[in-house]
């Protein structure tokens, strides 16, 4: 019974034994639908596999017509006289450079910094959350999910339970202040 929730813990326990029980009496009454005592016999056409083999031959002989056609474009590229062959291009005298490069390296270097501060700014940056407030609350669902579950089958008041939860929380606090003093030399005798 995966799909049933139960309001009380002892009947969760009680229908939890009983689906148990229920899986070892349909475990013990399993029989094999195969023969499982002699081995399968053996089948020479399926070791050989001749279709796969015939498509991978296939597949090779379609990449090496395509291969033979891309060659053969290349060549003919190649073989062409072009103004944009690079045994024709003149080559780039070294004196030109590029006329904004000294504008694009300052802007470069100025968009690094503006990046390195924000990193900056977003290491040293505080959380907007409060881990200690979220573990608290953490700890005041639970404490209501026990009591809900202990006082399924009672009614009781809204009040009550945060009341109680509010004096647990104090006696917490009241213990944790005492273990925090430090010892005295009269508390020690």
């Amino acid at each position: 019974m995966w799909n049933s929730l139960a309001c009380n813990t002892i009947y969760g326990k009680f229908l939890r034994e009983k689906e148990a029980q229920r899986y070892h009496r349909s475990l013990s009454s399993v029989r094999s639908v195969m023969n499982t005592h002699k081995a399968p016999k053996e089948m020479r056409h399926l070791q050989y596999k001749a279709k796969r083999i015939r498509l991978i031959q296939d597949r090779n002989e379609e990449i090496e017509h395509q291969n033979q056609l891309l060659l053969n474009k290349m060549y003919n590229i190649d073989s062409k006289p072009s103004s944009l062959n690079p045994n024709n291009c003149a080559p780039r005298s070294p004196s030109i450079t590029n006329l904004n490069s000294k504008v694009r390296s300052r802007n470069l270097s100025r968009i690094y910094d503006e990046n390195k501060k924000f990193l900056e700014r977003l290491q040293n940056a505080e959380s907007a959350y409060s881990i200690e407030k979220w573990d608290e609350e953490e700890r005041r669902r639970n404490y209501l999910k026990e009591n809900i579950s202990k006082n399924s089958g009672r009614c009781f008041r809204k009040n009550k339970v945060i009341q109680d939860w509010e004096s647990q929380d104090l006696i917490s606090k009241i213990l944790s202040r005492r273990q925090s003093r430090p010892i005295t030399a009269e508390q020690a005798l």
